[in-house]
């Protein structure tokens, strides 16, 4: 796998949230997808070295110019909810099903021009939220950086060892969709069936975190490269990116089982440039950047594209969701968590 650097053109910071203007080089005639409008502006909690290049590439392609305002899903969400009919922006890239569950009436239904060409799963005829458009597959992952760490950490269990105490990252829920992801799997994994039996399990682990949370899930990856932490939870894009160039990092999939999940992009409901938004999300689910995905350590959600870095999902022990439980209780998850976390 190989890792590219693109140039951020602008950047500052506003409010804790990154700004940056990304640009190309041509300009077809005509101007932009919608025929008028040729600005973009981007919503995106994903990590700068998907969405730079990603931006770049786009505005070579259509000629339209991207504004990407960076930020954590949850506080990006939070934004969306308060600037109501009134966005500020045309697309959200980036967020897990349940981390925006809250803010879907925000988002406009739009299925993708390649749509029956995803997985199955997540083609929009499988009764999928057509407001939730997959971009990538996401599954749970350990980072371990195995010079901090002698022991053996294979399972959801082995978290609990008591010399892992205070050296596991975990990123803030309320700012991370990750993190809240991976408190959803412990409980399915943890509960055996019945989630709300994992609450025992997501007790002792916050325990173990020492006090301690991230402010955000590149804060996770990145402390455990550096060794400041031995392992840390994020998902398998940032573990398997880390492995590829230091060998004393190891990508772990919990024995107890991890869960497979769709990370989104969404047209923001009254969107102001809604036709270069549709653009956008169309080049994002089309063949030719799935088919670089993984060069940024990302799954496709495509069948007809073939990556070689992440192990066959044949191969990985999955916990299904129980939707009818998620349904009732996922909204308070966040809130237990952090009653537990600070008890």
């Amino acid at each position: 796998m190989k890792r590219r650097t693109f140039l951020m053109l602008s950047s500052a910071v506003a409010g804790g949230f990154a700004v940056s203007g990304c640009s190309g080089t041509t300009q077809p005639a005509g101007g932009g997808a919608s025929g008028g409008s040729t600005a973009l502006s981007l919503y995106s909690s994903s990590p700068k070295d998907q969405y730079e290049p990603a931006v770049s590439a786009f505005k070579k392609s259509t000629g339209i110019d991207v504004e990407v305002v960076s930020a954590g899903t949850g506080e990006l969400i939070k934004r969306i909810q308060a600037e109501g009919n009134n966005p500020q922006a045309d697309v959200q890239w980036g967020g897990l099903g349940q981390s925006v569950a809250g803010a879907l009436d925000r988002f406009e239904e739009f299925v993708p021009a390649d749509d029956a060409a995803f997985l199955p799963a997540y083609q929009a005829s499988t009764g999928r939220d057509k407001r939730l458009v997959p971009f990538s597959i996401i599954l749970n992952a350990f980072m371990v950086n195995t010079k901090q760490t002698s022991s053996a950490i294979t399972s959801w269990e082995a978290l609990l060892d008591p010399t892992l105490k205070g050296k596991i990252a975990f990123a803030d829920p309320a700012k991370s969709s990750s993190s809240l992801s991976q408190i959803v799997n412990m409980l399915h994994a943890m509960g055996h069936g019945n989630p709300e039996q994992g609450w025992d399990y997501v007790g002792q682990f916050a325990k173990q975190l020492n006090n301690k949370l991230q402010a955000s899930s590149s804060n996770v990856y990145n402390m455990v490269s550096s060794g400041e932490y031995a392992v840390g939870i994020t998902n398998e894009t940032n573990a398997v990116k880390y492995a590829v160039v230091q060998p004393e990092i190891k990508t772990i999939y919990p024995s107890e089982g991890t869960m497979v999940e769709a990370d989104n992009i969404m047209l923001i409901k009254g969107a102001k440039n809604a036709a270069n938004g549709k653009t956008f999300i169309n080049y994002l689910t089309g063949k030719d950047y799935q088919s670089g995905m993984e060069e940024v350590g990302l799954r496709t959600v495509r069948v007809d594209v073939t990556q070689k870095a992440f192990p066959a999902l044949a191969s990985i022990t999955v916990v299904e969701q129980n939707k009818a439980w998620m349904q009732e209780n996922g909204s308070k998850i966040k809130d237990r968590f952090m009653d537990l976390f600070t008890r």
